[in-house]
């Protein structure tokens, strides 16, 4: 998750065809040329900056002229990047360009089966190994742009083996030391950084190499399930991956209904926006409803399976069941609640947010404490002190609980934690999130006391009206890389009158991005004001609330 805006020039044009640099050594398309182009040129810089893994940027830039896999590794991130339409919601991906995405995938192809060959050729030591290790870099940045944070911990979890292994070997066989390749001890440096504070990074039965099967030496197996940490990771993400995907038909077909009904009137963002507020009602076939049954029952069975092992003797792995344990709540969230149209059915989900707030204040404790800045700091900032971690599900939970629970101290709670937490997920700031959750709490808030007149600091969450809740918001960022504009898409129900859709908008400028010459001094945070009254928008075709077949 992630409200920052993508690396991509102001315009949504895909770049123009850039001339082959002299010195690559193999043949590449026009589009290829110009996506690798605007890595080097807008994405270079910033990726380093923000990498706690300094210095791979240029060796990929460098070896990527020699090397296929490295090569279409930069041009599957820089697609993946161009792809990025900035327009995100709390319990779904966010839109894609489908050209841009469809020429991401083509890369990636392209990149693993380079890799393929290139980790043929360093077991026949016929090549060197650093754009293998290099190209699991690069792919590993692309699963975090697809939010993908289980493959893009697979790739690191394989680079980093693999550069141990060699790094071993050549100990053994080098006389001198200053034989040794500095390229590689600081890619090894560079892989330790990516994965520092990663609960599963440090269990290397997550991943399995085979040292001596040429074929299976870039595969990534699952152990059986003696391992409950492995196991219960493994089904989790399966569970995870198949209530997205069933989410995301619901969204499909409503996205059908809101451009058969509204065609090109609407911009993406309102679109976005109106779909996923209408995936509540859309007529889903009886394989979509079952499917949702069947997972939350599955989702149930999984707590039940694994709740034994919550409280381990080992703190590492008690760490890790904590955070399995938040990305499994999200989940089972946004699942249980994907086709209700009244706010107030989450009230009696409040203990479950109380809970989840809690695990993730007890799951960030370590990861937050050894890098407080000496001086307080003032949660409003550019996220540049936001510390990078691979893996993913406490930001997005945070962020859900603060939209979602109508408690005032849980909410503010939730937000807190996220501005002190100094996190980066992939390629979301819990600093930016942090100040973007705490603006929706404000204005739900707000509008909660204008209807009912309460002064009260604290709300409880019977003290938040339905007609005040706000039942989808889509975040939509701007391509202002000095200044980004944040944009709030806000959808509720009609509960009170003809059961249609009200949308509201509210647009805020942002801090400055991290990879700005501010160094850091820019405290104006987000302010969000009403930007577009409220407009009406009736349900598409034949849909009626309370029809939800």
């Amino acid at each position: 998750m992630s409200i920052l805006p993508r690396l991509a020039s102001t315009s949504p044009q895909t770049p123009g065809p850039t001339t082959p640099p002299t010195n690559l050594h193999f043949s590449t398309t026009a589009l290829e040329r110009s996506v690798f182009d605007f890595f080097r040129i807008r994405m270079a810089d910033p990726i380093d900056i923000m990498s706690p893994a300094k210095g791979w940027v240029q060796q990929a830039l460098q070896l990527s002229l020699v090397s296929k896999a490295v090569f279409h590794g930069i041009a599957a991130l820089s697609s993946a990047n161009l792809a990025i339409a900035s327009v995100s919601h709390a319990a779904f991906t966010g839109l894609t360009r489908p050209e841009m995405h469809n020429e991401a995938l083509i890369q990636y192809s392209k990149a693993i089966a380079a890799l393929h060959v290139q980790i043929r050729r360093v077991l026949e030591d016929q090549a060197p190994v650093e754009p293998v290790l290099l190209a699991c870099i690069l792919l590993m940045c692309f699963e975090l742009h697809a939010e993908n944070s289980s493959m893009a911990l697979r790739h690191l979890l394989l680079g980093r083996r693999i550069a141990y292994k060699h790094l071993n070997a050549r100990a053994r066989s080098l006389a001198s030391p200053v034989q040794r390749s500095n390229a590689l001890e600081q890619l090894a440096n560079a892989f330790d950084k990516l994965s520092f504070g990663s609960t599963l990074a440090e269990n290397e039965s997550i991943v399995e190499t085979t040292p001596d099967s040429r074929e299976q030496i870039s595969e990534v197996t699952l152990h059986a399930p003696s391992n409950p940490l492995v196991n219960a990771w493994a089904q989790l993400d399966r569970l995870i991956d198949a209530s997205t995907q069933l989410r995301r038909e619901l969204y499909r077909l409503a996205d059908r209904e809101v451009v058969a009904s509204y065609g090109d009137s609407l911009d993406k963002e309102t679109r976005y926006c109106l779909a996923t507020c209408t995936s509540r009602v859309v007529k889903a076939g009886s394989t979509v409803l079952t499917g949702i049954r069947n997972l939350l029952k599955a989702h149930d069975q999984w707590k039940t399976a694994f709740a034994r092992h919550f409280a381990s003797p080992d703190p590492q792995t008690t760490r890790a069941f904590q955070l399995l344990q938040v990305r499994h709540w999200t989940s089972l969230f946004t699942l249980a609640t994907c086709r209700e149209t009244h706010e107030t059915t989450t009230d009696q989900f409040e203990p479950d947010f109380s809970r989840t707030v809690d695990l993730a204040q007890r799951y960030l404790a370590p990861w937050t404490a050894p890098f407080r800045p000496v001086k307080p700091r003032s949660m409003y900032g550019n996220g540049q002190d936001d510390r990078f971690c691979l893996e993913d599900g406490i930001l997005p939970a945070l962020y859900l609980i603060a939209l979602k629970s109508r408690t005032s101290s849980t909410r503010h709670r939730a937000v807190e934690i996220m501005a002190d937490a100094n996190r980066r997920e992939g390629i979301g700031s819990s600093t930016i999130t942090a100040q973007i959750a705490g603006n929706i709490v404000r204005i739900e808030e707000d509008r909660a006391r204008a209807l009912t007149g309460s002064s009260c600091g604290d709300l409880d969450c019977g003290q938040v009206p339905e007609a005040t809740r706000l039942a989808d918001i889509t975040r939509a960022a701007g391509d202002d890389l000095n200044r980004p504009v944040c944009r709030l898409v806000c959808a509720r129900y009609l509960h009170e009158s003809d059961g249609g859709i009200e949308v509201v908008e509210y647009l805020s400028k942002g801090p400055c991005y991290p990879y700005t010459k501010c160094a850091g001094h820019c405290l104006t945070g987000f302010n969000f004001e009403k930007s577009k009254g409220e407009v009406r928008y009736a349900l598409p075709g034949l849909m009626r609330l309370g029809d939800t077949g």
